[in-house]
């Protein structure tokens, strides 16, 4: 007869065997890809860490910007609104330049090494406690 086999328990153990290295060599692959993702996530992590000291150094950055704005208002207010806005956007864009680096390496170096010796290092830097 067409497509009927006869098997007996040696056939059946064979594709048990079959079975067990295929799935060995999947398992193999999923935990490889668990740590990648779990090194990932670690980085991730440490990275957080050090979003509150770069919400504090942008913070620190808009007060002084504003500080300044308000001092120059008094030359300021002799020229036009959309100088004034050009003005601003001037000193907004070479302030995200100055600390684009900064921020940078701190999310970068975060992820590799020990966050809070980073964190606590531009604390320290800029003055944020």
């Amino acid at each position: 007869m067409e497509n009927v086999y006869l098997y007996n328990i040696d056939n059946l153990q064979d594709i048990v065997d079959e079975n067990i290295n295929a799935r060995r060599k999947e398992a193999i692959k999923a935990e490889k890809i668990i740590d990648e993702e779990l090194e990932r996530f670690i980085n991730w992590q440490k990275e957080l860490e050090s979003v509150p000291t770069i919400v504090s150094l942008r913070n620190k950055a808009d007060d002084i910007v504003k500080a300044e704005i308000e001092k120059a208002s008094g030359w300021m207010n002799d020229l036009k609104k959309e100088d004034q806005e050009k003005i601003e956007i001037l000193i907004n864009s070479i302030v995200n330049k100055v600390l684009h680096s900064p921020v940078s390496v701190m999310k970068e170096e975060s992820s590799e090494f020990n966050s809070r010796d980073i964190v606590a290092a531009v604390r320290r830097l800029f003055r944020l406690d």
